[in-house]
């Protein structure tokens, strides 16, 4: 038997053990075991470590807490709070081996069976954590889940007791608040420790616990951690974040949701009140375990008795079932119905629960899919059996009877929206009137519904549930009935007066008519059942009641003097339909016109707005409309309409039922002209600035009530129709659903009256609104797509073709006032005829044009063009017009190609779109039209040849003159040519042919037009023939020996004559040079006139420089190797071009030939090498200079981002002066206002030319500074741009497609030439450049907008790890968004590399720990990783530069280590090294520098300190330099060590320990080390100088 017995406990400690990790149920006996360590609540853990523990009796008390014993346990307790109690503060409180073995036992005893155990556990924990303070921070992570846990215990002394310790250690709320914040994770791991892991055998010894009380603490367990959990998640959502996977884990595992159907309730309820928390806070995680939920929640749990958790339960099924519906269909797996299931858990009733079970019970059923319920209505009524039966039960709380009523009411309602309404009237017969036929007439014949308590008020309930729907009426009617005969027949029936049963017969007739008056008039009212009973008689008898003198007299006065003061009462509804009974019989119409003015007049006199509105509703609605009958005009009634509908379409009040009602009676009420007054009020309310929405609901409601009153009114459809059109369009998409709408109800009724009428209509509408655009047009989008719906519906789509495009009239009466307006000089610069449109006579661009236009500022002309694409080139319309039209419809396309060209190139140019405030968008619809329209033009090039013939001879005919229409049409004659060219070639014809007409206009002046497009449009053909050689040759001629003065349009005609030709051909260089340099000389002979008045010269005319210019770029190549002093004329003519002498127009005006000048500056500098002349008349005159003189006033407040002809100048200037700046320029404060100028181009030349210039100028600015000791300043027209930093509110609109917004370009590239003057500058030079930005706190602002670009301030900061962080390259990036975050990570780097002191303040000023936290993160990892290399670069520089120089200031060593940021610093001293480290943290120099001491010699403790301190500060406070901080420390290293001497003992300066000689003998004078002279006193046993001999007075 002793054998044994060890034997069965090891044995049985065993399974203990292996049966730790099992968590999957609440069965603990005889549960497969798992392998795992023991955790904090089993019994078999660890005992505590005691040893470290001095008091005797504290150690057995701790050691009795392991005992069996629950009275033992709690003696032990009591023993250790009296202990506790007994400590002072001054003998040192608390021992930290108490605090350990504490942390030990706490999590097991606090689970402990024994109630007072538990209590006694949490009371000991509060004091010991008041007792210890600050100290049992270390404990907490191990024993917070088992005190928070307590907090819920099952037994409430246990869960006060543990909440009092919490408020006895922790007062403030907030504190205890942060605990669950701080110790998230150890809550989540104890909770998933508790409930999945624990299982009965690891919490309780199964050989001295009881399997009962075994499986209540499993359960309590199991329990408080799930209430732990459920309070856990409901933290805020970002705190959740940062355990989510850990939190996912354990809600989705199946074992968790395996204890929803555990015996004991007190799991149940925390269970389902987790299950309830997740749903809320995380439905996510619930999804991927749906199937685990529905077999726990549903298939198990529906089937076991809730007592005692039946509110939770039925709770937490409601919020599953309305969050996820499907949890009873797809996820349900089990092989018992669902539906069964359900009528199960619903027979029981609330088992014990309180009133809110019920409720619960029918929000699942009105949650739940229409699957799960019955379809059929037997078995609806089964499922309503079951709701019967579960109220009738006898244990059902008589205080849940009105709640579990109400929810059959709203069962049974569910079950009438989806039955159909044979299935409905089923369900009212069988489901509703038995309840109130049991009140009234209580019958024991139905076994179902009798022996249940009916009142007043559950009738009342059930019959409000049906609401007297059409579908049941005569229902209910037929049970009022039944009832009233049953009612009858019990009268008839009782007892008569001889009976001995009298009294009784009597008294139960008399209640039974006492209840049914008491429902009758909870339901209706009083007044209004007698009007009911009125109603019904009049309604099914009133022939005979109205032959009746005695019944007609009274009941005509009753209505004409008694109803209409009846109005406002119940009981008028009933009485409303009394007069519609009078008004059928025509012998009483006298009778009911009386009464009905009566009323009417009661009503509009004595009644609000809103009750007029009401009532006469209710009168108007109790009435017939299809019985026509006849309403007096002087009711007042027609007027009241009118003011209604007006009173509704303008204050939004709810009228639109009453309008429609009297609507309905058409003549019957209103007349004609009323009718039409209502729909023109209503049509004129379509417009978008009237919020169109109520006119719209308006009419939608009448359209749909009658088709009549449309076409009654008489209003023009057409109008109609427009304006529905435009309101489709609306960006509210209300607007939008109601205009098609009613627009689908008009064109419906016009197509029933007359079909073609809506095709008329349609076609009508689409040319008005091309032809005549107005602010509330239909966008031409719209009009093609109705188009598009017409040509495809038409039978004839040939007359659909000519119907839907514009004629050719339509088209060029609107293209007419643009092709009247001479184009701006400008756009020269880009035009396919060059400089040939200075010659254009008319009116200038900038005389008010009258056409009108929509919405978007687009003229007719351009709206018919984007139409006329758009439906060409969606249908097949095209081609069903006769050749005429689709010549003359090419033409006038190409025209307004031509002209939306040139509003494209120049915004606004032709007024052909005058751009609103959202230009961007509608910029980008223009541009795309005109590229479809190109494509579309190549097309037909390809498929239409007689087509494209015809039109080239058309506008070839009406390109003679010197109007503008005549340069329009030249310009698309010559696209039109050249494309074609290029599409098909040509024949020789076809080149003879030109060649004649071009012999025969090129003589003629007013042929100019002809002659430049033929030779522009011919190009290709004409290229190295004799024909263009020839004319060329005598072009060249005629200039030689024309005087421009005399005649300076016949100069500019042949000059644009001669570029037509040489300019895109290879036919200069065929010219004889002798004819080629007397031209040269002879146009400079033009510009160098001293004859003629300055206001007649070359100069003057930027149409004649322009082409000048442009005639010398093509010969300066050719002549570049002959020698004259024409080339200096020609470097004078380009800077004087540039400075625009003699001319008083502004520079935008002067654009063609600044453009023109700068090629030739690029060409004439390209011949420099070659040509000596050249080249000194380019050093001579500094055109690099003047080029700076050029950047400096060319307009920079004009954006060129909508202006191409500036933004090719810009841009060309730009490239000069990058290939050609000069090294120094005067005065570098001119150029700082162009960085931020309305132009990418002019941005990037100041910005490149300041970006060389500034570091050279900073190095003798450093030399002067160091020579006069002056303080230098930083530009302040450099600091007035960096003043105003920007927001990210500024740009919340701004469009980011195209290019980083200027105006922020601008401000960074501006920081950019701030921390140029650093590169090269001196120390005190920078020094006084970051006094400068700290003085004006410039800094913050910038940094403020970088992290906030940055995303820092949303917690999503930029993945810099793509950028280059130490370098920037201008517009290198294609993404505009992306350049600019590089430009402020370079910028932030820079930041951190020049200014780190400033910096970092800005970085320690930060609002909110999070951004903080996040930029210094973020810095560590993108940012101090380059700036850590550059500082040590630095160092390891400045190490070698000194070790190159020889320094004799002392051996100071130097070593770098980039692996682990740190430098080593050395100084040798009498072969021994002095050593420091400077440690560089990983988010340097957010993080400061870190100075320490790793070999002292020669010095004492405290100097050493000092040393080290004072290359810490000098390093902080001289802007971050680690150099500064060596030099500092060595000047102290040598300092001390300055003229020390060698101990004349051991003959070294430092001694063994480390120290200086200090001992200096007072005769020979000569200095001993202490420990040196110690050693020769003891070795010489005297106390005389080693040297000397002499006393050595050690003092």
């Amino acid at each position: 038997m002793s054998s044994k017995k060890p034997f069965k406990s090891q044995a049985s400690s065993g399974r203990a053990s292996l049966g730790l990790g099992v968590g999957r149920g609440s069965s603990g006996f005889g549960a497969p075991p798992t392998f795992g360590a023991a955790s904090i609540l089993s019994y078999i853990s660890d005992p505590p470590e005691l040893s470290a523990i001095s008091a005797p009796n504290v150690v057995v008390s701790f050691k009795n807490l392991s005992k069996k014993d629950a009275t033992t346990k709690a003696k032990a307790l009591e023993e250790l709070q009296t202990y506790l109690a007994s400590l002072s503060p001054a003998a040192g409180g608390v021992e930290d081996g108490f605090l350990e073995a504490w942390g030990k036992v706490y999590p097991r005893t606090s689970i402990d069976g024994s109630r007072r155990v538990r209590q006694l556990a949490h009371n000991l924990q509060g004091q010991i954590v008041v007792v210890s303070g600050k100290r049992f921070a270390r404990q907490m992570p191990k024993i917070i889940g088992a005190w928070l846990s307590g907090l819920y215990d099952s037994d409430r002394p246990v869960a006060r007791a543990a909440q009092e310790a919490l408020e006895q250690a922790f007062p403030a709320k907030e504190k205890i608040q942060g605990l669950w914040r701080a110790y998230q994770r150890p809550l989540l791991e104890y909770a998933r420790d508790a409930i999945l892991r624990e299982t009965v055998l690891t919490l309780s010894d199964e050989r001295t616990v009881a399997p009962d009380d075994a499986e209540a603490k499993h359960a309590r367990v199991v329990g408080t951690g799930a209430s732990l959990l459920s309070n856990l998640l409901q933290l805020d959502d970002d705190l959740l974040a940062k355990e989510q996977s850990l939190r996912r884990e354990i809600v989705t595992d199946e074992g968790l949701w395996a204890f929803a159907s555990h015996q004991d309730p007190f799991v149940r309820r925390a269970i389902y009140r987790l299950l309830r928390t997740c749903l809320a806070k995380d439905s996510g995680s619930m999804t991927s375990i749906l199937k685990v939920l529905s077999t726990e929640m549903l298939a198990k749990s529906l089937n076991i008795a809730q007592s005692g958790s039946a509110r939770d339960y039925s709770d937490t099924l409601a919020a599953l079932t309305g969050t996820f519906p499907l949890v009873w269909t797809d996820a349900y797996t089990a092989k018992t119905p669902a539906t069964l299931r359900l009528r199960q858990f619903i027979r029981r009733g609330s088992q014990g629960g309180p009133a809110e079970v019920w409720e619960n019970t029918s929000r699942i059923i009105v949650y739940a899919p229409s699957e799960l319920l019955p379809r059929e209505a037997s078995r609806r009524i089964e499922f309503l059996d079951d709701v019967r039966d579960g109220i009738n039960k006898k244990d059902e709380p008589r205080g849940n009877l009105p709640t579990a009523w109400a929810a059959y009411c709203r069962v049974l309602r569910q079950f009438l929206t989806l039955s159909s309404v044979d299935d409905q009237r089923q369900l009212v017969k069988k489901g509703l009137f038995p309840i109130v036929e049991q009140y009234v007439r209580p019958s024991t014949e139905d076994t179902r519904w009798s022996g249940a308590t009916y009142t007043s008020s559950i009738c009342v309930l059930a019959l409000r549930s049906v609401d007297a729907t059409e579908t049941t009426r005569d229902i209910v009617e037929q049970g009022w009935s039944r009832m009233a005969d049953g009612l009858v027949h019990d009268i008839n029936t009782s007892s008569s007066e001889q009976s001995k049963e009298f009294g009784f017969s009597q008294k139960l007739v008399a209640e039974e008519g006492s209840r049914w008056a008491a429902l009758s008039g909870d339901v209706y009212g009083n007044a209004s059942g007698a009007a009911a009973v009125l109603e019904a008689l009049l309604r099914r008898i009133p022939a005979a009641l109205l032959k009746d003198p005695e019944f007609r007299e009274p009941l005509s006065a009753f209505f004409v003097d008694d109803v209409p003061s009846l109005s406002s009462t119940a009981s008028f509804p009933m009485l409303a339909s009394c007069l519609r009974a009078l008004s059928l019989p025509s012998d009483q119409a006298q009778i009911f016109q009386r009464s009905f003015r009566a009323t009417v007049t009661a009503i509009l006199t004595t009644a609000s707005f809103e009750d007029q509105l009401r009532r006469l509703q209710i009168l108007l609605t109790a009435l017939d409309p299809s019985s026509r009958v006849e309403i007096d005009p002087e009711s007042g009634l027609e007027d009241f309409v009118i003011r209604a509908f007006r009173k509704t379409l303008h204050d939004e009040a709810q009228g639109w039922g009453f309008i429609k009602t009297a609507l309905s009676y058409g003549t019957c009420i209103l007349s004609n002209q009323t009718v039409k007054l209502i729909m023109t009020e209503l049509s004129n309310g379509l417009t978008a600035e009237d919020d169109p929405i109520i006119a719209l609901k308006g009419l939608e409601l009448i359209l749909q009530s009658s088709e009549e009153l449309l076409k009654l009114s008489g209003i023009d459809t057409s109008d109609l129709l427009s304006r529905l059109l435009a309101l489709t369009e609306s960006t509210d998409e209300d607007i939008v659903v109601h205009a098609q709408t009613v627009s689908h109800l008009v064109e419906s009724i016009l197509s029933h009256s007359h079909g073609a009428m809506v095709h008329d209509s349609m076609v009508g509408i689409i040319q008005r609104e091309l032809s005549f655009p107005h602010t509330i047009s239909v966008s031409f989008q719209s009009l093609v797509d109705r188009a598009e719906k017409l040509y495809a519906a038409s039978a004839d789509q040939s007359r659909a073709a000519a119907d839907l495009l514009p004629s050719g009239e339509q088209w060029q009466a609107a293209l007419a006032p643009f092709l009247a307006t001479v184009p701006e000089p400008c756009l020269a610069i880009t035009d396919i005829l060059g400089g040939s449109l200075y010659l254009a006579r008319g009116k200038s661009a900038d005389s008010p044009l009258g056409s009108s236009r929509d919405q978007d500022g687009y003229a007719a002309a351009l709206r018919i063009g984007m139409y006329a694409n758009k439906l060409i080139r969606s249908t097949s319309i095209f081609g069903k017009l006769g050749p005429e039209e689709q010549s003359s419809l090419c033409q006038d396309l190409l025209l307004t190609v031509q002209l939306a060209s040139d509003t494209i190139s120049l915004l606004g140019s032709n007024k052909l779109w005058v751009p609103s405030g959202a230009s961007h968008d509608l910029e980008e619809e223009v541009l795309k039209f005109v590229s479809e329209a190109q494509t579309l033009i190549t097309t037909w090039l390809q498929e239409q040849d007689g087509v494209i013939d015809n039109a080239q001879r058309q506008l070839q005919a009406s390109s003679s003159g010197r109007s503008p229409r005549a340069f329009y049409h030249a310009r698309a004659f010559a696209y039109l040519t050249e494309a074609r060219t290029e599409l098909q070639g040509s024949s020789k014809s076809d080149t003879d042919l030109w060649a004649d007409q071009l012999k025969a206009a090129r003589k003629q002046p007013e042929e100019i037009y002809r002659s430049t497009s033929l030779l522009i449009g011919n190009r290709g053909l004409m290229s190295g023939t004799k024909t263009a050689n020839r004319l060329c040759n005598e072009i060249v001629s005629d200039l030689t020996v024309l005087q421009y003065a005399t005649d300076p349009d016949e100069a500019v005609r042949l000059l644009v004559l001669l570029n037509a030709i040489i300019q895109y051909q290879e036919t200069a260089s065929e010219i004889p040079r002798q004819r080629l340099v007397p031209l040269v000389k002879r146009l400079m002979e033009w510009w160098n006139q001293e004859d003629i008045d300055p206001a007649q010269s070359l100069l003057s005319s930027s149409a004649a420089t322009s082409e000048v210019a442009k005639v010398l770029l093509v010969l300066v190549p050719v002549i570049q190797d002959v020698y004259g002093s024409h080339w200096s004329q020609i470097v004078d003519f380009i800077g004087q071009t540039w400075a625009g002498s003699g001319v008083s127009e502004p520079v935008i005006r002067r654009l063609p030939a600044i453009h023109a000048s700068l090629r030739l500056f690029a060409a004439v500098r390209k011949v420099r090498s070659a040509n000596d002349d050249v080249d000194d008349a380019w050093t001579e005159m500094d055109l690099p200079s003047k080029l700076i003189q050029l950047l400096k006033t060319m307009p920079k407040s004009v954006s060129d981002d909508s202006n191409q002809p500036l933004k090719a100048v810009n841009g060309l200037l730009a490239r000069q002066l990058s290939d050609c700046a000069p090294e120094n320029v005067d005065d570098l404060t001119q150029l700082y206002h162009l960085v931020y100028a309305e132009s990418l181009s002019l941005q990037e030349a100041a910005y490149g030319l300041l970006h060389r210039l500034i570091p050279n100028a900073q190095q003798e600015i450093s030399v002067e500074a160091a020579l006069t000791t002056s303080t230098v300043h930083l530009s302040q027209e450099l600091l007035s741009l960096i003043l105003e930093a920007p927001t990210l509110a500024m740009f919340a609109e701004t469009s980011w497609q195209r290019s980083v917004p200027l105006s922020l370009r601008g401000y960074l590239l501006s920081w950019l030439l701030v921390f140029d003057h650093f590169v090269t500058s001196s120390y005190k030079v920078r020094s006084d450049y970051v006094a400068d930005l700290q003085q004006g706190n410039y800094l913050y602002g910038l940094l403020d907008f970088t992290f906030a670009f940055l995303g820092h301030d949303k917690g999503k900061a930029v993945n810099a790890s793509r950028l280059t962080t130490t370098s920037y390259t201008l517009d290198s990036e294609e993404s505009p968004k992306r350049d600019a975050q590089w430009m402020l990570i370079h910028l932030y780097y820079l930041c951190l590399k020049h200014l780190p002191s400033l910096t970092k303040a800005w970085w320690i000023d930060c609002t909110g720990r999070g951004k903080a936290a996040s930029i210094e993160t973020w810095t560590e990892k993108y940012i101090s990783p380059h700036v850590i290399a550059d500082e040590l670069g630095t160092v390891s520089t400045w190490a070698s530069e000194a070790a190159s120089r020889g320094d004799e200031d002392g051996p100071l060593s130097v070593k770098v280590s980039k692996t682990t940021r740190e430098i080593m610093v050395g100084y040798d001293v009498d072969e021994q090294m002095m050593q420091i480290a400077i440690k560089l943290p990983g988010a340097y120099p957010l993080r400061q520098a870190m100075v320490e001491g790793i070999n002292r010699v020669g010095v004492d403790e405290k100097k050493w300190r000092s040393w080290l301190i004072n290359a810490q500060g000098v390093i902080t406070f001289s802007n971050g330099s680690i150099v500064d901080g060596l030099i500092a420390w060595r000047k102290n290293v040598e300092g001390a060590m300055k003229g020390q001497t060698e101990c004349a003992i051991c003959y070294s300066i430092i001694s063994a320990d480390k120290q200086l000689p200090s001992k200096r003998c007072s005769t020979c004078k000569n200095l001993f080390h202490s420990s040196c002279l110690f050693k020769w006193f003891k070795s010489s046993n005297s106390s005389s100088c080693p040297l000397c001999r002499n006393p050595f007075n050690y003092g």
